[in-house]
């Protein structure tokens, strides 16, 4: 989505097929691409004033554990749900739904290829207990 719509290549992400919910926050707090993204503080009376396109990191309590992708002209986070598969949300909605802590980055450069190839897709990797 990243690439398609917003011209940004984003890095490889291998998801381990025995994957738990503190890989997913360890994950999300340690990779390196955060580093080429800022924090985008919430406008007047908590508006976003995210730019289209900023990533969403969503937290229930303080550690984020899902990304979404903001859509400004929508005013929705579109995401993925193990339950509901695609969705497009309004940010109230998702406060409703327990995502109490939402957080925009937007990329600190422009559109870029991660260390020159592109990568924009997230696979699962076999477990090793499988192997």
């Amino acid at each position: 989505m990243q690439r398609d719509l917003f011209g940004r290549d984003l890095p490889h992400v291998a998801v381990p097929a025995d994957l738990s919910k503190r890989w997913v926050l360890e994950s999300i707090d340690r990779h390196p691409e955060r580093a080429a993204w800022r924090e985008v503080p919430d406008g007047p009376g908590g508006l976003v004033g995210a730019a289209d396109g900023a990533l969403v990191l969503m937290a229930h309590l303080r550690f984020s554990a899902h990304i979404g992708v903001w859509l400004k002209p929508e005013a929705r986070v579109i995401h993925c749900s193990e339950q509901h598969g695609v969705c497009c949300e309004a940010v109230l909605a998702l406060r409703q739904m327990g995502w109490n802590k939402l957080t925009f980055y937007e990329p600190i450069a422009g559109p870029r290829d991660v260390l020159g190839t592109s990568y924009s897709r997230c696979e699962r990797l076999p477990s090793a207990k499988h192997e």
